[in-house]
């Protein structure tokens, strides 16, 4: 998740409609990321990858 995160980051965009794209992708990466986190008992990184989300979920706060 972290590769895609770092492209999604660093891509240049053209228009509104790919920034909002970008923006619902880099948010259901940092919530798969967070995850991936909790399972690994990593729970520090989890609130960080939370936090770094732009779109906020129920997902994201469960």
């Amino acid at each position: 998740y972290r590769k895609v995160i770092d492209l999604l980051e660093n891509s240049e965009l053209q228009d509104e409609e790919e920034e909002i794209e970008m923006k619902k992708l880099l948010s259901k990466a940092y919530q798969n990321l967070a995850i991936c986190y909790n399972r690994e008992n990593l729970p520090r990184q989890a609130c960080m990858a939370c936090h770094q989300a732009p779109y906020k979920t129920s997902k994201t706060h469960f």
